[in-house]
């Protein structure tokens, strides 16, 4: 959305009433290649499909156990207190300790085909990913593409009212909106003037 220069005069002037603060957008790439690269590396949606895609990658190794050798151990001990009545063969202390093997024989061709399956939704989960990149990295290249035209669009407007302020220009983009500045200097005429101001941090800007 390019905005209109708030009006000629506003936009020359920016008295303290015409002022907006504008909250800048922390995508602030100087290039396409960096925007792609930071929606790349901080996308939240891109990164719960990664997540999700992980979590699809274990299930490949959690079927194939189902078919692997397994064995257990257990141990106990327990120790009783002896009262009169009681039956007197009965020990005052014992332990054990027991061991299980489980050896899989045959199983039906289950883990067969638990494991085709989950290598199946692997595969689903990758179509899926690329899926999500694409339509990441095409909303980028749009709304870069979008700001490049809101700045050409915003050039076109400062040039046209340039003979109202010849002394100094400034543009300011960010996500969804744009700030143009003309300036004709009358009372103060050094470079402080410039405008549109940017907040040290570079997330406002008025």
């Amino acid at each position: 959305m390019v905005h209109p220069v708030l009006s000629i005069r506003a936009a020359l002037a920016l008295t303290s009433s015409a002022l907006a603060l504008v909250l800048a957008a922390p995508a602030s790439a100087e290039t396409l290649q960096s925007a792609l690269a930071k929606a790349y590396e901080n996308n939240p949606t891109l990164t719960a499909a990664r997540a999700g895609q992980r979590a699809n990658d274990e299930n490949v190794p959690i079927q194939k156990a189902s078919g692997l050798p397994s064995a257990t151990a257990q141990m106990g001990y327990e120790e009783r207190i002896l009262r009169r009545g009681t039956a007197a063969f009965l020990p005052d202390q014992s332990g054990f300790i027991a061991g299980r093997l489980s050896v899989p024989i045959y199983q039906g061709g289950g883990v067969r085909n638990a494991v085709s399956a989950a290598k199946a939704r692997v595969e689903a989960g990758q179509a899926d990913l690329r899926g999500t990149e694409a339509s990441i990295f095409s909303a980028v290249v749009g709304a870069y593409m979008d700001v490049l035209r809101d700045q050409a669009a915003l050039a076109a407007i400062s040039r046209s009212i340039r003979h109202r302020g010849p002394d100094d220009d400034g543009l300011a983009t960010g996500s969804g909106w744009t700030l143009g500045f003309r300036r004709l200097a009358i009372l103060d005429l050094s470079p402080a003037g410039h405008q549109p101001l940017f907040h040290d941090e570079g997330r406002y800007v008025l």
